[in-house]
């Protein structure tokens, strides 16, 4: 994600950072700044080292964004479900966890220059001028739950892991042997001839009788086995159909409002300035205490010493605060500020902070528009949960021994609906498809005794009641209903031995000296004739091409023959001419390239082994 925000060329969205993420976290508010939220508790550990809640989530969230960037609507909404997701993010974050580990111990490092420098450079904290925009970097970094240093720590991960990825992957090398023995393989050159037997040719001479047909049927009556069905009637209650039928007068949202209004207690916003030393560092501490009590300027003391790269350039301003965003013992200290003032040494899982509070304002009633929309969609809201709870238990009460939903939906001011016939793997329509739906409609109570369901509770505010219309046991299908499908099998079945046959019957004769040209003729068939064609020609069919280039090398002047089923079900013979070395052909002006290319696979390659070494080396906790 990291070098998403930081490098647009890399692809993918490098407005992750300002897009999703802002909305997925927003909701965490700026308390993520000192990873007070219990969240960030450690979920898994990695040789010791800890991967918290909160990572997985951020990480979930940007791979989410990714698949939805790259396959947009056409994703299944499974595919983006967090228990999706969370064991493949999980990998990741371990493996990267590894990654980092073992760059530390190979002695790599990322100095703070490179990081700020990374960081000032990257266009999203930018302003159109291209200069630095501390407040935007700030906000940026809280609302995807990031403090400045833990944004610099992924960012010093990030730079250690691409340093050890080159140091594996660019100092792999193939000797001149290996690329040698690349080139004669992959570039070489092959003549054949080949025809093609084409597998409707054959199939036209195939016929299937009745008697077969019948003769299929009875030895196979598992094949055309209809599993048992059931067909419910079903009443379905769901509180968001409820909504558009639930009127709410303006007098209603006034006097809500108005209630709100009264009960509402208006906390103070605090502006407050910090000074944060992450290191604790006690002599760094002391020195900034003295000048405190000098009354040097705080803005200068928090630009010249503050590890908050975020806040530091604005003097260290935070911004507001309702008492809610940052630890407790940070916020209890400048509630015990007056304007002005600067507490003393504060501490908090970031570090240590000199905390200022610039500013104070009380927090203004919402004006009655504003809020409108709001009192009015939760009044229907409210209206709804209470019809609902109403209407639950009079289906209940209802459909207890009731002949028919019918007058049990008509009582109820609801329409009765019917599934249609439906296996136990569930029917077409999205309700049938629900698990607790299906075992009530073939459970015993239902299917059996006839009776109504118990009202089943497909979600908080959902319901449904069934009963059964119509069931038909398991039973073979009648002849009638699977006869073509089984004289397509026969047919089918047929075509393939015919095929094989014949195949065989070519190759016979072409051991016995008859020439391809002369089996074409005899069979209205076509010989083709390739020269010196590479392994990815697009003139020669995909099949015929990597059959030709698996067939031995044929000895001095004699073809070596073979036979292969394509992909369409045709069958093709191919008469192996000649192979050319790839050296023959290769120009020796890109064997530089060459050898490239193959030390960069190769060091991938090493690169895969280190990650499995690592991997299987590792004590993980989950």
């Amino acid at each position: 994600m990291l070098q998403n925000i930081r490098d647009n060329s890399k692809g993918v969205v490098s407005g992750i950072l300002i897009g999703l993420l802002v909305v997925i976290f927003a909701l965490t508010g700026a308390e993520t700044l000192f990873n007070s939220d219990p969240n960030a508790r450690s979920v898994i550990k990695v040789n010791g080292e800890a991967i918290s809640e909160m990572e997985i989530s951020r990480a979930t969230a940007t791979q989410k964004q990714q698949i939805v960037d790259r396959y947009g609507d056409s994703v299944p909404p499974e595919f983006l479900s967090d228990e999706y997701l969370r064991t493949p993010v999980v990998e990741n974050l371990i493996q990267r966890a590894l990654l980092v580990q073992k760059a530390k111990e190979s002695g790599l490092t990322a100095s703070d220059s490179v990081i700020n420098e990374q960081i000032v450079r990257t266009p999203q904290f930018q302003q159109e001028s291209g200069a630095f925009d501390p407040i935007r970097y700030q906000s940026l970094l809280r609302n995807v739950g990031y403090t400045p240093s833990t944004y610099k720590k992924a960012l010093v991960e990030d730079v250690l892991i691409s340093q050890l990825t080159s140091g594996v992957v660019d100092t792999s090398f193939s000797t001149p042997a290996e690329i040698d023995k690349v080139i004669a393989l992959n570039f070489q050159t092959r003549s054949f001839d080949y025809l093609v037997l084409p597998s409707e040719k054959v199939r036209e001479e195939v016929t299937v009788s009745d008697a077969e047909v019948l003769q299929y049927y009875e030895s196979k009556p598992q094949e055309f086995t209809v599993p048992e069905e059931v067909a419910v009637d079903y009443i379905d209650l769901n509180l968001d159909n409820m909504l558009d039928n639930i009127d709410i007068s303006e007098d209603e949202i006034r006097k809500q409002y108005e209630q709100n209004r009264a009960a509402f207690v208006a906390a103070p916003e605090r502006q407050v300035a910090h000074i944060l030393i992450e290191d604790n560092d006690a002599a760094v501490i002391e020195e900034i205490t003295g000048k405190l009590a000098a009354d040097e300027d705080f803005a200068d003391l928090a630009r010249q010493y503050s590890d908050d790269l975020g806040s530091k350039e604005e003097g260290g301003d935070l911004g507001f605060t309702t008492g809610d965003t940052f630890p407790e013992n940070f916020e209890t200290a400048l509630a015990a500020l007056a304007v002005g003032e600067v507490s003393a040494p504060v501490v908090t899982d970031a570090g240590t902070h000199f905390i200022k509070k610039l500013s104070e304002r009380g927090v203004e009633v919402p004006d009655f528009e504003s809020e409108r929309d709001r009192i009015a969609a939760q009044l229907k809201r409210d209206q709804a949960e209470h019809e609902f709870v109403g209407l639950v238990e009079r289906l209940r009460d209802l459909s207890f021994n009731a002949e028919s939903l019918a007058d049990v939906a008509a009582e109820l001011g609801v329409t009765v609906q019917n599934t249609g016939l439906i296996p136990r793997t569930g029917g077409d329509n999205e309700i049938s498809r629900e698990s607790q739906f299906v075992a009530a409609a073939f459970s015993v109570d239902v299917l059996e005794h006839e009776n109504s369901s118990e009202v089943i509770e497909l979600a908080p505010t959902r319901a449904a009641v069934l009963k059964k219309t119509d069931y038909k046991a398991s039973h073979v299908s009648p002849l009638e209903d699977v006869s073509d499908r089984i004289t397509a099998t026969l047919k089918e079945e047929k075509v393939r031995e015919l095929m094989t046959a014949k195949a065989a019957a070519f190759k016979q004769e072409i051991a016995a000296g008859k020439s391809l040209e002369a089996i074409a003729a005899d069979n209205s068939l076509e010989v083709k004739t390739v020269e010196d064609t590479g392994r990815n020609s697009p003139d020669v069919e995909r099949d015929v091409l990597f059959h030709a280039f698996s067939i031995a090398k044929p000895a001095a002047s004699q073809p070596v023959i073979d036979g292969v089923v394509l992909g369409s079900g045709d069958y093709a013979i191919v008469s192996l001419k000649s192979v050319a070395s790839g050296a023959d052909q290769f120009p020796a002006e890109q064997k530089s390239i060459l050898a490239a290319q193959l030390a960069s696979i190769s060091g991938q390659n090493e690169f895969r082994n280190l990650q499995n070494l690592l991997q299987a080396n590792a004590k993980i906790k989950q």
